[in-house]
């Protein structure tokens, strides 16, 4: 069975640090008391953790109903204050324009006042010019124009005519300028109202704006406390993380300690540690076999197996081991270039798959289906019919993603095993056109045939990592574990044991290492930016991944320094090493790590 990912495509998973803890980092928990605990032990704290945050989401939560309300008020404060300042507009418009009506009015009564005067003039100019005819037929008027005064007569009459005239006369001008008086004073009592109104909602607006600046104060407290409050929950779930590990490593450690009659002993009276110091001797134990079970990430083939038995459907399967996927149909009118034979269509090329069984691919079925159906039934030699279904939409999705950029895919290990006269259409045809997407995009479906080596699938940067064990990690390939639902390979449980080491040993190797480029190649440039002619280590440690394989291994310097070699890295210089140096075990078998599932023991 292939090993879908090889490792000359290393380079697209080594942008992005990889983020597991640090044993020695946590948080809350002492590491040292950690590492002296049984796995029940190591439960009860897991429990208290939960609790911890359990407590901690409940807070969260309210928190967040908190500023959800803030949240909403600001909304509708932020609503009220333009409505407020629109209605402040309108009324500064009313004041305006009742401002200049008044003014025309005013205008308007000074007009009227002015007509006034004018008709109280000529009023006097002719009760004059009455007088004056009047006077002319009894008197000379020479006599009259220049005479100094009036007599009484001319008083009297004046005085009765005038009467008589403002009473006719201007009686209609005084009731106008009465009216525009009154609407000159009406006018003004509806501005007084405008502005005493005015008045209220800027004071209105300025309480809702101090309301608004209250309500982002809040806000922002409040965000900053979910802040610490999230980070919190963050830090009890990188303990809760680390605890789980640390109480797979303690069961595994109490099993190996257990064992009677297996491939491993246990090492004396050693403690089993995962930080080893200088000057005691160590030996490395491990379980699985990378050689024959498979890079370890994304879907496992005998994973799949269990679960078909199991009733699993192969969506259930794919969407299990890739995590947060989902299954899309419409891409089987696509066209590949495949390696000596050119140009393809997908569903041609998948029916070709020889990753299950080859040449036959057949499901277990009944007497009867074998009758039936016999290109796609078979009583022996088979699988279960979801599991060959699921590993097709993988093949599927795995080429098409190789392939996007035009590039050819080999029809070998390298990639995926390919021939043409292997035998899946039944499961192409049932599976006709279905990839797996995350977020909509074509994911890259590694697999291989047994990724569980006691506790899970590998993350897919533990195991395509750069020389310093970093990686991109991708959301859709992290760890699982299908312990309790896939069928175990001849590989599961085998396990293994080096013989004794010492930290100078490992200074020894990486030396090698450094000196040998044409043995090693570009990790011994890598080796030799460590500087290691005047170097000592103090102690070596190693970080993991959930399904506990290595990550990571760090060896410090009595000097301060750090170097940090990537897991899976370590495990390849060390292997080449061993058989370069003719270093062998008391079995006679060369003295390699054979799985990235190793541990410590010290002696």
């Amino acid at each position: 069975m292939t090993i879908s990912c090889n490792r000359s495509k290393n380079n697209k998973f080594i942008k992005v640090p990889f983020l597991f803890l640090l044993a020695f980092s946590l948080i809350y928990l002492s590491i040292s008391t950690i590492y002296g605990l049984s796995s029940q032990q190591i439960g009860e704290l897991i429990q208290q953790e939960e609790q911890k945050l359990k407590n901690l989401k409940e807070s969260i939560n309210q928190k967040y109903q908190e500023l959800s309300n803030l949240r909403q008020a600001i909304t509708t404060t932020q609503n009220d204050i333009p409505s407020i300042q629109n209605q402040i507009n309108h009324i500064q418009k009313e004041i305006e324009l009742n401002q200049l009506i008044k003014r025309e009015i005013e205008n308007l009564l000074g007009i009227k006042k002015l007509e006034k005067k004018i008709q109280e003039y000529k009023l006097i100019e002719n009760i004059k010019l009455d007088y004056l005819n009047w006077k002319s037929s009894r008197f000379d008027v020479f006599h009259v124009l220049l005479n100094d005064g009036l007599d009484v007569k001319l008083t009297d009459f004046y005085r009765i005519k005038l009467f008589q005239e403002q009473t006719k006369l201007l009686y209609d001008l005084n009731l106008q300028l009465d009216k525009i008086q009154k609407d000159i004073t009406d006018i003004q009592n509806k501005i007084d109202t405008f502005v005493a109104r005015e008045k209220e909602l800027f004071a209105k607006k300025k309480e809702l704006e101090a309301y608004l600046n209250s309500l982002t104060s809040m806000l922002g407290q409040t965000t900053n406390i979910i802040n610490t409050l999230e980070q919190q929950r963050r830090n009890i779930q990188q303990n809760l993380s680390f605890l789980s590990i640390e109480q797979k490593i303690a069961q595994e450690r109490e099993r190996i300690l257990l064992l009677q009659n297996n491939n491993i002993q246990s090492a004396g009276n050693g403690v089993y540690l995962d930080t080893f110091e200088e000057n005691k001797g160590f030996v490395v134990f491990g379980r699985g076999r990378d050689l024959y079970q498979g890079h370890g990430v994304g879907l496992s083939q005998l994973g799949a197996h269990g679960m078909a038995q199991n009733g699993w459907s192969y969506k259930q399967i794919l969407q299990f081991y890739y995590q947060n996927t989902e299954v899309r149909s419409g891409y089987e009118n696509f066209t590949i270039n495949v390696e000596g034979y050119g140009p393809m269509n997908i569903e041609d090329y998948v029916a070709g798959q020889g990753e299950i069984l080859p040449p036959r691919a057949r499901a277990c079925g009944t007497p009867e289906q074998v009758a039936h159906n016999p290109r796609k039934y078979a009583t022996s030699g088979c699988w279960p019919e979801e599991a060959i279904k699921a590993l097709v939409v993988a093949y599927r999705t795995y080429a098409l993603f190789y392939t996007k950029n035009g590039r050819s895919i080999c029809t070998n290990v390298n990639c995926q095993v390919y021939n043409p006269n292997y035998d899946s259409r039944w499961a192409v045809d049932e599976t006709r056109g279905e990839v797996i997407t995350y977020n909509g995009n074509l994911i890259e479906a590694v697999y291989s045939a047994e990724n569980n080596q006691g506790f899970g699938t590998a993350n897919n940067e533990t195991v395509f990592q750069s020389f310093s064990g970093d990686g991109n990690p991708f959301p859709y390939l992290r760890s699982v574990n299908d312990n309790d639902v896939s069928t175990k390979g001849p590989y599961h449980n085998w396990t293994y044991k080096t013989k004794a080491y010492s930290l100078e040993d490992i200074r020894n190797l990486l030396m090698f290492v450094a000196n040998n480029p044409s043995k090693f190649g570009s990790i011994s440039t890598y080796i030799s930016s460590f500087d290691l002619s005047n170097t000592n280590y103090r102690y070596m440690s190693l970080e993991r991944d959930p399904s506990l394989r290595v990550s990571k291994v760090k060896l410090f310097t009595t000097d301060g320094r750090i170097h940090v070699i990537g897991g899976y890295w370590f495990k390849y210089i060390w292997n080449i090493y061993v058989y370069e140096n003719n270093i062998r075990n008391e079995s006679g078998r060369y003295d390699y790590i054979y799985s990235q599932t190793y541990f410590i023991h010290k002696l």
